[in-house]
């Protein structure tokens, strides 16, 4: 993981990795550690497959609301998510 005092641009696809990451590792949430985990293996699964990042993004994304719709979640924590929204292309181009 990142050393803690690195700045995250919310733009760089690197700090939705390092989060994801994070959460797979850290949360108490079993429903949280298995949405995380769909992000982060299908992310990793797409680089893997040669795909650009901007593009293992958008697909690691598509698996996030595929996880997070198979669970009952109250609407404060999950209208907020860009499921279904274009999501802005990660800053610096498609080779992060």
């Amino acid at each position: 993981m990142a050393p803690h005092t690195m700045w995250l641009d919310p733009l760089d696809a690197f700090a939705d990795r390092w989060l994801t990451a994070a959460v797979v590792t850290l949360s108490s949430s079993a429903t949280a550690r298995n949405v995380a985990t769909a992000w982060m293996t299908t992310y990793e699964s797409a680089v893997a497959l040669g795909h650009a990042h901007d593009e293992a993004q958008a697909r690691a994304d598509n698996a996030y609301c595929l996880a997070v719709s198979g669970y009952e979640l109250p609407a404060a924590q999950h209208e907020d998510h860009s499921c279904g929204a274009p999501r802005a292309p990660a800053r610096g181009g498609a080779n992060l």
